[in-house]
């Protein structure tokens, strides 16, 4: 399995790392993230800091590893608000047709004419700098891609004969959703939901580094990007390690929707058979 599937397990194995080392953050580090120590101001790794600290003497492990744990919770977030939304929104569009159907993909097409991370970028401008901002923010700018993704398999679902049998047979809306579409939604829901994540961290991070995503102190990792960024040349670790982190992140997600999406498609796994 694991040599079948090589890209999903090696997701999974850094996405655990990560996710453990945010929930396990205050058995690991030693130090307040916030907490500032002029005495120690960019210092090179060594072992009480084995990832230095920043232009306040701030222990960048804590810093690294606490980030992580916001970034993580705007992701899942994000991808739970975001597949909440798109997937009601694309199956009421599917299944309703008419002035329904008209009126939610005119809004999804309006919405799809601003570059996802300007409208997150205009949506976190108004609402202000918080955790809940960014995250509505980042779920807004990935809905109608989602939307417009679910009506489509719902449109091509409709015409499918166990459908139409569960139509005339009388049964109810809602029962057909959930014992018919959905289960056929499944695989495409779980890849998306991976790839989206790895874009959340990318946007959140982007929306960090502009100064309108999560507000100081709170470490995150776009955030401790921008700070770094202005002490690239004399202590690039700052830098370093945030990004290094952003780019595990993403990349763990991609693996895992690349990976489910192998597991999960009947071809491919056909195809993967001796």
């Amino acid at each position: 399995m694991v040599t079948a599937y090589p890209q999903l397990f090696i997701g999974a194995a850094v996405l655990v790392v990560l996710a453990g080392a945010a929930v396990l953050a205050p058995a690991i580090t030693r130090f307040d993230p916030a907490a500032t120590d002029f005495s120690a101001v960019r210092q090179a790794p060594s072992a009480l800091h084995p990832f230095g600290t920043d232009q306040l003497g701030r222990d960048m492990l804590s810093r690294a590893i606490y980030g992580g744990r916001l970034s993580l919770t705007v992701a899942v977030s994000t991808v739970a608000l975001t597949l909440i939304c798109g997937a009601t929104l694309g199956f009421v569009s599917g299944s309703r047709r008419g002035w329904v159907d008209n009126l939610i993909m005119r809004v999804m097409d309006g919405m799809l004419a601003f570059p996802g991370l300007i409208l997150a970028l205009t949506i976190a401008f108004v609402l202000g700098p918080s955790v809940t901002t960014v995250i509505i923010a980042l779920a807004v700018a990935r809905t109608p891609p989602l939307t417009r993704l679910i009506r489509g398999q719902i449109l091509a679902l409709a015409n499918r004969d166990f459908i139409q049998a569960a139509v005339a047979v009388g049964a109810p809306p809602l029962r057909i959703a959930t014992h018919h579409y959905l289960p056929n939604l499944v695989s495409l829901l779980v890849v998306q939901a991976s790839l989206s994540a790895g874009t959340a961290i990318l946007t959140e991070s982007s929306l960090s580094f502009l100064g309108l995503g999560l507000p100081p102190p709170a470490p995150s990792w776009g955030g401790m990007l921008r700070e770094g960024y202005l002490y690239l040349e004399i202590h690039p670790l700052q830098s370093f390690i945030p990004g290094a982190l952003i780019f595990a992140g993403v990349l763990a997600f991609n693996f895992i929707g690349d990976g489910a999406r192998d597991v999960l498609d009947p071809a491919e796994r056909w195809r993967r058979t001796p």
